[in-house]
C-alpha cells in the first residue's frame, strides 16, 4: 500500500470520525435541565468525576479513532523535520462538562488539507486556531465544537464510521466546504454541544429493596443528569446524558433457620460508575442511538456466585416509534465489550475479556414510567456469557425537589467456560424509596 493510499485511508477516517471546521455559527438550544427557572432542583458542574468514563470510552470502544489520530505523533515529526523545522509536539488538554480531549494546536501535516481545518478523532484533537481560543469567539466555537464530536463518539464507538458516512451522504456531500454538509446531524449535534454548559441536575435516592424471598435490604446511588433539544435546524435532536454513582444495594438474610455463616447471609451489588449518553434524531419514526459505560460493578447473588464486570462499553443503534406526548418505544441493537471476574465463596472461577452483541428494547412513558428489557451475548477468551434482564422503573414527583421511586429489575447471566462446568448468576430485587 503507497503512501498516497494510507494518506486517503486516514483523511476517509478523520471525515466519518466527526472532522469538520467552520466559522462561527450560534444555535438556541432548548435545554430541558434549565429550562424550568422556578426549579429547585439541586445542580452541580461537571468535573473530573464525570470526565472519567468518556475518557475511558475514547480508548475502548473509540479505539479506532483515537489510534487515527494517535499516528499525529509519527506524521507530525516526519512532516517537521522534512522541512528543516524544530518538531513540535505541544498538547494542550481541553475540557468541558463531561468531555475532555489533548489537543495539537497546529495544522493536519498533510499538504492538500486546508491549514485552517481543524480535527476531532476520538481522545485527540488537531487545531491550528488553538492558541486564540483564550480571546477568540470563533476559534473558542471551533474548540467546543471538535470537542462536542467526543459525545457522538461515546454513542456510536466504532459504529460511528458506518453510521457517520450514512449521515454525510445523507446530508448530500462529503464535501466539509459544502453548505449541506451542516445538515449531518453529526455536526449538527456537535454545535447543540458547545452552545450547553457545565451544569448538571443531581439526586440522590435512598430507599428500602428486597429480592424474591423478601429478605430485606436498602439501597442507595447518586444520580445526574441533563436532557436537551435542537428544534431550529434541520433535524430534531434529543440528547440525554445521565450518570450513576456508588450504586449500592444490600440484601441481609435474617432467617435464624438459615445454616450459613454471617457472610453467605449478605446478597447485594456495588457499581463505582455508569454513564450513558443518548439521542433521538428526527420527528415521527426517530433514530435512536446509546452509548453505556461502566467500571467496577459488583454483584453477588442469593447462591454466593458472584461477578464483577471490570469494564463495560456498549454502542447500540435502532429506531424509535413515538407513542404520543413524550412517550415511544425503541429497540436497539450494537457490540458490546468488557472485561469480567466470577468467583464464589470457595473458589475464583476465571477472569475474561469479552466482545460480543447486544440488543435492548425500552418503552418511556413521559418522565414517569420506563420498561426496559435486554439481551446480550458475549465471547471470550476463555469462556462465553449470555445475559439477559429487564426493569419497570416509576417515579412520582412529590413537590419540586423531591420524588418516590419504585422499580423491579431482575438478570440472569449464565457463563461458559471452555473448561469445566457451566454456573449461573442471578437476581430479582424489589425497591421503594425516594429521591432529593
Amino acid at each position: 500500500m503507497n503512501t498516497k493510499t494510507i494518506i486517503y485511508l486516514l483523511l476517509l477516517t478523520a471525515l466519518v470520525s466527526n472532522s469538520y471546521s467552520h466559522p462561527t455559527s450560534t444555535r438556541k438550544v432548548n435545554n430541558h435541565s434549565q429550562s424550568k427557572a422556578k426549579s429547585k432542583r439541586r445542580k452541580v458542574k461537571m468535573g473530573s468525576t464525570h470526565r472519567f468514563l468518556p475518557l475511558m470510552a475514547k480508548v475502548t470502544n473509540g479505539i479506532i479513532s483515537t489510534t487515527a489520530s494517535a499516528t499525529m505523533f509519527v506524521a507530525m515529526p516526519i512532516a517537521d523535520k522534512s522541512s528543516g523545522q524544530k518538531v513540535d509536539l505541544k498538547l494542550k488538554y481541553f475540557k468541558k462538562g463531561e468531555q475532555g480531549q489533548f489537543v495539537f494546536g497546529r495544522s493536519m501535516p498533510v499538504f492538500f488539507v486546508n491549514p485552517r481545518k481543524a480535527f476531532s478523532w476520538g481522545l485527540f484533537q488537531i487545531n491550528p486556531s488553538a492558541a486564540e481560543a483564550g480571546w477568540s469567539r470563533s476559534a473558542q466555537h471551533t474548540m467546543g465544537h471538535e470537542l462536542g464530536h467526543g459525545v457522538a463518539m461515546d454513542m456510536m464507538g466504532p459504529l460511528i464510521l458506518p453510521i457517520g458516512l450514512a449521515d454525510y451522504i445523507n446530508s448530500g456531500t462529503l464535501n466539509p466546504r459544502s453548505p449541506s454538509y451542516k445538515d449531518s446531524f453529526i455536526e449538527q449535534a456537535a454545535d447543540m454541544e458547545e452552545a450547553q454548559d457545565e451544569m448538571i441536575g443531581r439526586q440522590y435516592h435512598l430507599g428500602l429493596s428486597s429480592d424474591h424471598n423478601l429478605t430485606p435490604g436498602v439501597y442507595f446511588f447518586i444520580k445526574d443528569k441533563t436532557s436537551f433539544e435542537d428544534t431550529r435546524n434541520p433535524r430534531t435532536l434529543n440528547q440525554t446524558k445521565q450518570f450513576h454513582f456508588l450504586k449500592t444495594g444490600l440484601q441481609i438474610n435474617t432467617d435464624k433457620d438459615c445454616d450459613c455463616d454471617p457472610g453467605q447471609r449478605v446478597t447485594g451489588e456495588f457499581g463505582l460508575g455508569d454513564y450513558e449518553t443518548s439521542m433521538l434524531v428526527g420527528e415521527g419514526l426517530r433514530l435512536s442511538l446509546k452509548g453505556f459505560y461502566k467500571v467496577l460493578d459488583y454483584k453477588r447473588d442469593r447462591h454466593s456466585d458472584s461477578r464483577i464486570d471490570l469494564y463495560q462499553g456498549d454502542n447500540l443503534v435502532g429506531v424509535a416509534v413515538p407513542l404520543g406526548g413524550d412517550s415511544y418505544m425503541d429497540l436497539k441493537g450494537g457490540i458490546s465489550l468488557r472485561s469480567s471476574a466470577y468467583f464464589d465463596d470457595d473458589q475464583f472461577h476465571l477472569i475474561d475479556l469479552y466482545a460480543g452483541l447486544a440488543a435492548e428494547m425500552n418503552i418511556s412513558i413521559e418522565d414517569f414510567l420506563r420498561l426496559q428489557a435486554y439481551y446480550q451475548a458475549h465471547a471470550g477468551i476463555q469462556s462465553s456469557t449470555t445475559r439477559y434482564g429487564g426493569s419497570v422503573e416509576g417515579s412520582i414527583p412529590v413537590g419540586d425537589t423531591m420524588g418516590i421511586d419504585l422499580s423491579v429489575n431482575g438478570e440472569r447471566e449464565e457463563i461458559s467456560p471452555d473448561r469445566g462446568p457451566s454456573f449461573q448468576i442471578d437476581h430479582l430485587r424489589f425497591n421503594a424509596g425516594f429521591n432529593f
